[in-house]
């Protein structure tokens, strides 16, 4: 199956009806004015698109011109469509057969009179409408008529079409900006966004060579969210019901579905509602299932089908990795490893592996919190990951205390994504000294070198805290902080560990130690509010990495740990 045809097929388009001034006959075509269009044959040195190589040897090869298009009209027309808009006849005729299916060419005029009969319907049809049909003497208030009545008329009355304008007036990098202005001036933003969708703008600039590729790649580009949005529909049936059906096992079934939520938050120091939203993930992956066997035309299984059409069109010699995603998809990618503060902190979730954290600046108090402070990370800024075990870090129930109070706080710092592997060392790499991982669209680089050896109960104080500082206060009772009962009961331990000491006990003093360098600006700093003694550290929780990528990095951390040493060579 070719290219185009694919493309064509995974639409589902049954049609095309190309409008175009190109395919007006001689009669209807304005007068050419011969000499300009000569003088712009030669200048542009076009004689081989018109299979007159021989004549740019002639002494006055644009006189011999002036006088073939006077004598010859179908050669004048052809120079225009030439000159004109990049397309000829014979390239849009070949195009047209490429596409596998009915292909139908009208004139402006011609479409024009289809429009004024009312009994004219289309489905499966993708209109391809020139912008420009001043050839044969239409304006640019009646061209805007022509698109406005084709998209209101036929996108809006039947899901199955589509629209696209070709447009000379743009180029391939104003496409995504043309469109927008089309909807705005020329729709006056009248369609609904499901049916906009299905609309789009391609630059006719780009389609006198290899024609077929270059607009199966920009159909495919601009039109096949058509059919990812259909996918989307089904899935969302498929979630409703996920959903109504879990509703009822919780009815059904309260205390197991109790007990799951309950048990898991604890044992992985998570959300509860992280942990419905697996259910219904999960819920939702039974449903999908059915939802494949059914042999519906419209169905998912069909849906995925057309869907994988559109890879036959693939983007030749050109890796995906190239690809750098942006706006509100890459947010959701990044949002896949990395759980912004807000959802960590004011939920009052325990220190687990793959907690991230700041230095909280000198100047700066760990208890007034900060407008500056972010809930996530940002670029070419320093942060420290926290390495270990999850089941000896997650405090118990019963007790509020940990398996182990050591870890390790591991440096990195953060860079975008696009080259960020330049600016590293090879044989760094190669030796295990650093290391580098991807959350969505933002590069982690670790220095395995700088690490921490970790206070967990220390660090723990920023479970405590909704901004993630680690501070605790003599006078706060915690009657006003909702959390798990395993750091209910840690929030306890952590004030009688303060309270019942006159100096404060040697295994809280720092929150993290190295063996590089003072850890004075670790230490625990007590003050006075209201008779009140504040205890904190400087540091402050930001956001948590996925556990996976957390064992990944605790993984090469341990490989740099254990690399042999390599024995010295003396020359003799």
């Amino acid at each position: 199956m070719r290219q185009l045809s694919s493309v064509i097929k995974a639409l589902g388009v049954e049609r095309v009806i190309w409008i175009d001034d190109i395919f007006a006959s001689i009669a209807e075509a304005e007068a050419v004015d011969v000499v300009a269009l000569a003088h712009r044959i030669a200048t542009e040195d076009m004689f081989g698109a018109l299979g007159l190589d021989d004549m740019a040897s002639e002494e006055e090869p644009v006189t011999e011109l002036i006088r073939m298009f006077s004598e010859d009209q179908e050669l004048a027309k052809r120079a225009g469509d030439l000159v004109r808009t990049n397309v000829s006849v014979d390239l849009a005729n070949r195009v047209m057969q490429s596409m596998g299916c009915e292909a139908v060419p009208k004139s402006g005029a011609d479409w024009q009179a289809a429009l004024k009969r009312t009994e004219v319907t289309y489905q499966n049809t993708l209109f391809l409408v020139d912008r420009d049909f001043k050839r044969e003497g239409i304006d640019d208030e009646q061209s805007n008529a022509i698109l406005k009545q084709t998209v209101a008329g036929f996108l809006k009355a039947d899901t199955s079409n589509y629209c696209v304008v070709l447009t000379k007036e743009v180029g391939i990098e104003q496409e995504a900006t043309a469109r927008k202005e089309f909807l705005t001036s020329i729709l006056d933003g009248e369609q609904d966004k499901k049916d906009l969708i299905r609309f789009s703008v391609i630059s006719k600039n780009v389609l006198d060579n290899d024609g077929e590729e270059v607009l199966s790649k920009s159909l495919r580009d601009k039109l096949a969210g058509v059919v990812l949005y259909a996918m989307l529909q089904k899935v969302e049936s498929s979630l409703d019901d996920s959903v109504i059906a879990l509703r009822d096992i919780i009815v059904t079934e309260f205390i197991d579905i109790n007990k799951a939520v309950l048990q898991n938050s604890y044992k992985e120091g998570v959300s509860e509602l992280e942990v419905l939203l697996r259910i219904i993930q999960q819920k939702h992956r039974i449903e999908l299932a059915k939802s494949l066997k059914t042999g519906e035309g419209d169905g998912l299984h069909a849906l995925l089908a057309r869907f994988r059409l559109f890879q036959i069109d693939g983007d030749n010699g050109v890796e995906v990795s190239d690809h750098i995603i942006s706006g509100e998809l890459s947010r959701i990618c990044r949002a896949e490893v990395m759980t912004e503060g807000p959802l960590v902190n004011d939920l009052s979730l325990p220190i687990v592996p793959g907690d991230v954290f700041a230095e909280i600046e000198t100047g700066e108090s760990a208890d007034k919190p900060n407008a500056n402070w972010k809930g996530e990370l940002e670029l070419d800024k320093e942060y420290w990951m926290l390495l270990g075990q999850l089941c000896d870090l997650v405090p118990r129930g019963d007790t509020g205390l940990s398996a182990t109070n050591m870890a390790f706080l591991v440096r990195f710092t953060v860079k975008a994504i696009k080259n960020h592997d330049k600016s590293l060392q090879k044989g760094q790499l190669n030796n295990g000294r650093m290391g580098w991982m991807t959350v969505g669209d933002l590069a982690l680089h670790f220095d395995f070198r700088e690490v921490l050896s970790a206070n967990v109960a220390a660090l723990q104080l920023c479970s405590f805290n909704r901004n993630g500082a680690a501070v605790l206060w003599e006078g706060d009772t915690g009657a006003n902080v909702w959390s798990l009962a395993s750091m209910a009961r840690a929030r306890q331990l952590m004030l009688k560990s303060f309270l019942e000491h006159k100096k404060v006990p040697q295994q809280l003093q720092y929150y993290g130690t190295s063996f590089s360098e003072a850890d004075t600006s670790r230490q625990l700093s007590i003050r006075t509010k209201k008779g009140k003694r504040i205890f904190s550290y400087s540091i402050r929780r930001v956001c948590r990495i996925r556990d996976v990528e957390a064992s990944e990095a605790l993984g090469a951390l341990e490989r740099y740990w254990r690399r042999p040493a390599k024995p010295n060579y003396f020359v003799h």
